[in-house]
């Protein structure tokens, strides 16, 4: 309900694009810049592909990167700093007398920035270009990238929520992890929520199911110390927490291909 709520006011506060004042890319080869603004009139969406930088929105600082996408308001104080190498995506935009987009985030730091950047590209050849209904183009392209930064943003923090469900659970997980007595019920159990919920929650979050958390996090640990231990072989099953060296085997192979034995001999061997 939260989540869906939230949706909601962001969708009530709907705002109208009324034009396009530029799309560009920058960049800067002095070894020190600033840059002090005007109040402008306009948004700008700047998306850096290069370099680092200091910008400063109304009194507050944001350290921005490559990967990182900054929104400015307009009628917003501005200014920046920084060094060569900065490289930025550009599109300022015009919006309704009385529109303000405040429900988007100044910065926002990309999970998948080639997507973002694409739809600058495109904006900035769209502008250079000027062909016919340009500005409608661009502007289609605007409302695509406040509605992806919205839209991530919800995951993100959906993601969040739902690792706070099962976060006693995961830290129980991690904290008996080579305990051979260990089983999906009982860490299910530390966050009070159902099996199937737990397993469809951490699956959503880690990609992978519990159990195969547990077996890679062995395994892991168990070519360690064939690595770098004189443990024998039974002896390290029963320490990473599998009930027998027959199993332990049969996983150790399945995944690499070869026994813990032989993985063992192929690393004496080097």
């Amino acid at each position: 309900m939260k989540n869906k709520t939230t949706e909601t006011k962001l969708i009530n506060k709907m705002f109208s694009i009324t034009g396009i004042n530029n799309c560009y890319e920058s960049g800067s080869n002095l070894k020190h810049w600033t840059h002090h603004p005007p109040v402008y009139d306009f948004c700008d969406l700047t998306a850096v592909f290069g370099g680092t930088a200091t910008f400063y929105s109304n009194g507050k600082k944001y350290n921005v990167k490559e990967g990182s996408l900054f929104f400015r308001n307009k009628d917003t104080k501005f200014h920046s700093e920084g060094k060569s190498g900065f490289k930025t995506y550009t599109i300022r935009f015009y919006t309704g007398k009385d529109d303000r987009i405040s429900f988007l985030k100044k910065l926002h730091h990309l999970d998948n920035p080639e997507y973002y950047y694409k739809l600058f590209r495109e904006a900035i050849k769209l502008y250079d270009q000027k062909s016919y209904m340009y500005n409608i183009k661009i502007a289609a392209i605007v409302y695509n990238l406040i509605a992806s930064l919205v839209t991530a943003g919800i995951t993100k923090d959906n993601s969040n929520l739902k690792y706070k469900k099962i976060e006693s659970a995961v830290i129980y997980l991690n904290n008996n992890i080579y305990n051979p007595g260990l089983s999906v019920e009982n860490i299910a159990q530390k966050s009070d929520i159902s099996v199937k919920h737990f397993r469809n929650i951490f699956k959503e979050i880690y990609g992978l199911s519990p159990i195969k958390y547990i077996t890679e996090k062995r395994l892991e640990k168990s070519m360690e110390l064939l690595c770098y231990s004189e443990y024998s072989i039974n002896e390290i099953a029963g320490i990473v927490g599998f009930n027998s060296t027959i199993y332990f085997d049969r996983v150790f192979k399945k995944n690499f291909g070869m026994t813990p034995n032989e993985y063992r001999e192929s690393i004496s061997g080097n």
